[in-house]
């Protein structure tokens, strides 16, 4: 099961004689898929920020193997 926001705000609990205040864990489940959100928007920056990284990277390991190889 993939853990988004979208599936915590949809999520359904049935009643009971001597359960939690339906509310209460409605709004439980709002707070979490609020900070789920920011998580994941977090997340997805940073893996863009990584891939950048990365190409940058490839990049200038093959700058300096041409600038070794018109040393030689």
């Amino acid at each position: 099961m993939e853990l988004t926001p979208e599936l915590l705000l949809e999520a359904k609990f049935g009643s009971a004689r001597r359960g939690y205040d339906m509310a209460e864990v409605d709004d439980f489940l709002e707070r979490c898929a609020e900070g789920l959100d920011v998580l994941l928007s977090r997340l997805r920056s940073e893996f863009d920020r990584a891939e950048r990284a990365d190409a940058e990277l490839a990049q200038l390991r093959f700058r300096h193997l041409a600038l070794l190889a018109l040393g030689q």
